[in-house]
């Protein structure tokens, strides 16, 4: 368990290193995703998950062995139960799945994928939402790495995943549509155009409500569907711009929240901002010395305080924004022969440019 924690953690660290000792042990963590100890199997499972989010190409001479221990732990965890273990060891199985994806040759999850997708689809029916989220997400990744041999199954997936393109009561809810919303974007990429024509409005509508929901996750992946489909209807996806680039354009607008904080001076900060629960919080200045000193209680209080200049953090916003600026050149490349593209080009160059700094 430890030893499999620990290669896993390392990936994310060293994926540089950790790829160039990877061969000789993927044997070795093909046999303990297969252990007899559950707490094994799953600390295996979460394991390969990371090396595969770093390395999943340097693990394709064992992709065949991967995808059948990945199989095996999902269909016994599957029969044994819905207790804690069993939950976990089926979530990390989509996990891996999932984050393997289109990495995975066609031909082999052809092979696998027919013995995949029913237990997958099962899945969404599960009591617990994390493994319905899970499911969903899985599926993508297999009609993503299926592509055409996907579509005998593309119509009962779609009434599946249907029911839940449109849930918002809770925040798992909206976690499962955002996951749905995510897996629909590569069957599109996987089944084409013509196959997935009557979907389209409906989806398109969905995620347009998606951006007033107040879901980060949800909003970015419905970023991502549009870019998916933008890439799979092109020309035809014109019908769309209009709402795209709205959706788009007020992600950019937004400016990260400024408030006051008594006590902090936002002289010794850099930029003068600090992060609180993933946001970036601008700290206005007090206007006098005389208001520093009454707020900090003196000043030799900020004798041994470290240079912050250089301290930063990703926020939910600058993280929704990089997302929003990559969707909105894949739009504008995948629809260039659109005749209304036109229409946006003045305005994009002006949302964006600011960026540029």
């Amino acid at each position: 368990m430890a030893a499999m924690l620990a290669l896993g953690n390392a990936a994310e660290g060293a994926p540089d290193f950790i790829s160039t000792q990877l061969e000789p042990l993927l044997p070795a963590i093909i046999n303990l995703l297969c252990d007899t100890e559950t707490q094994v199997r799953h600390a295996s499972l979460v394991g390969l998950i990371h090396l595969a989010e770093e390395m999943a190409d340097e693990m394709a001479s064992h992709h065949d062995q991967i995808i059948s221990a990945i199989l095996k732990n999902l269909e016994a965890a599957s029969q044994a139960g819905s207790d804690k273990k069993n939950v976990s060891i089926i979530r990390c199985s989509c996990g891996a799945l999932d984050t393997f994806g289109d990495g995975i040759d066609t031909k082999i999850m052809a092979q696998y994928g027919p013995n995949l997708i029913q237990p997958m689809v099962r899945l969404l029916d599960h009591e617990d939402f994390g493994v319905k989220a899970a499911a969903a997400s899985a599926i993508g990744a297999i009609a993503s790495s299926m592509e055409s041999s996907f579509e005998p199954y593309f119509k009962d997936v779609m009434t599946a995943l249907g029911r839940f393109v449109a849930i918002k009561d809770g925040d798992e809810a909206l976690d499962l549509r955002s996951s749905t919303c995510d897996s629909l974007g590569r069957i599109a990429m996987a089944v084409g155009s013509e196959a997935f024509q009557p979907y389209v409005m409906d989806l398109m509508k969905a995620s347009e409500e998606a951006l007033n929901l107040d879901n980060p996750r949800l909003k970015e992946t419905s970023f991502i569907l549009w870019s998916n489909l933008s890439k799979v209807y092109h020309e035809q996806f014109d019908h769309f711009l209009e709402g795209v680039f709205k959706g788009l354009f007020a992600s950019l607008e937004l400016e990260e929240e400024e408030i006051e904080l008594p006590g902090i001076d936002a002289s010794q900060l850099g930029d003068g901002a600090i992060v609180v629960g993933g946001k970036r919080v601008k700290v206005k200045a007090p206007e006098t010395q005389d208001d520093v000193t009454i707020a900090t209680g003196g000043d030799d209080d900020w004798d041994d305080i470290e240079d912050l200049e250089d301290f930063d953090a990703v926020t939910a916003v600058a993280l929704e924004q990089e997302i929003a600026l990559d969707v909105l050149g894949d739009v504008i490349s995948n629809s260039c022969n659109s005749s209304n593209l036109e229409t946006y080009v003045a305005q994009t160059i002006e949302k964006v440019s600011p960026f540029a700094e």
